[in-house]
């Protein structure tokens, strides 16, 4: 007979998620079942993506959000892949906010860095909900490594440079 019991308390805490604030989300990412820390990875892909794709709409295809974006559409994908491996349903993004409303490239910027920095963290956490899960380990890890290696030296450079462009 199948225990509804992680499933339920899953709901309840993603419930109590979507109420609270990213710290309070990371704060209780250890406690997490393998489902639940799976739907906290991909709700972040998502958001970011989402945020990303708000900046695109005021400032135009700028860079690197036209590139972060293709990538964090990625991540989305990898992570599903582990839902429908595992036989989960996939979660529909949640509405939130994005998380910026910049009037600047360098404004956008800046915020993509603490977006991104806060994205590391939360893997940080999750990897230690998902022990003993390889595959499911393996794709946090990628996943925080291209947020760390690509995504936030990115962002930081454009920040750096005023939100101007490369030369």
């Amino acid at each position: 007979m199948h225990n509804p019991k992680p499933q339920i308390a899953a709901v309840a805490l993603l419930a109590s998620i979507a109420a609270t604030s990213a710290p309070a989300e990371e704060r209780n990412a250890a406690a997490l079942d393998l489902r639940a820390a799976l739907t906290l990875a991909l709700q972040d892909e998502y958001h970011a993506r989402d945020t990303y794709r708000a900046v695109l709409a005021k400032l135009g295809d700028v860079r690197p959000f036209v590139n972060v974006v293709a990538a964090e559409e990625r991540h989305i994908a990898a992570l599903v892949k582990q839902f429908d491996r595992l036989g989960y349903p996939v979660p529909e993004p949640e509405k939130r906010t994005p998380e910026t409303d910049p009037a600047t490239r360098r404004e956008a910027c800046e915020s993509a860095v603490a977006t991104e920095r806060a994205n590391i963290a939360l893997y940080d956490r999750l990897l230690k909900a998902v022990a003993g899960e390889p595959s499911v380990e393996n794709t946090f890890r990628h996943l925080q490594e291209a947020s760390r290696e690509r995504h936030l030296p990115a962002f930081e450079r454009c920040a750096k440079r005023g939100g101007r462009a490369a030369p």
